[in-house]
């Protein structure tokens, strides 16, 4: 996947491209965008636990930011809607 960089991205991208990455993988069982973004992948058994450490290496590569042990815990990392809103607040600043 191509590596984006800090400029021009916007929220929409964000989540285009954390929907690209979790599908690499198995797909989400959702027919539309808003649903798969808004699809709880943790604890729906869509990702095991490697393959969740190896989304979130892969986003942190892809986006050029580090996650917290306080955003991986928070309520926005359930959904795919929270983590891009996580990634986008940490590329804003």
């Amino acid at each position: 996947m191509k590596k984006t960089t800090k400029k021009k991205i916007n929220l929409f991208k964000i989540q285009k491209s954390l929907i690209k990455i979790v599908e690499r993988k198995k797909k989400i069982k959702a027919s539309n965008m808003k649903d798969k973004l808004n699809y709880h992948f943790i604890g729906s058994e869509l990702l095991d636990s490697i393959e969740l450490i190896n989304f979130i290496i892969e986003v942190e590569e892809n986006f050029k930011i580090k996650f917290s042990s306080k955003d991986t815990e928070s309520k926005d990392f359930r959904k795919l809607s929270g983590v891009a809103k996580l990634v986008f607040k940490k590329l804003k600043k």
